[in-house]
């Protein structure tokens, strides 16, 4: 058996400087564009990634995130498993 990956860019926020303490982030992508990619691909179990970058682009923390997309009634359902909770 071989493994398909698809690797999809989500988006990218523009450069921001953070002062010191507590910050927060907040990221919002009106969809997806699955264009290409095999269906077999989408109803699978997949890796959400979020990647903090310096201002040089050097990756500073990671944010894994597993995600399981399931086919529904209303049509293909991502669950994604918080590394968080």
């Amino acid at each position: 058996m071989i493994a398909t990956r698809a690797v999809l860019e989500v988006g990218a926020s523009e450069p921001l400087t953070c002062d010191a303490g507590a910050n927060a982030f907040a990221f919002h992508a009106d969809g997806i564009d699955f264009g290409g990619v095999k269906q077999s691909a989408l109803d699978n179990v997949g890796v959400l990634t979020a990647t903090l970058r310096d201002a040089d682009g050097n990756d500073v923390h990671c944010v894994v995130c597993v995600t399981q997309v399931m086919k529904t009634p209303e049509g293909l359902t991502r669950r994604v498993i918080s590394p968080l909770e």
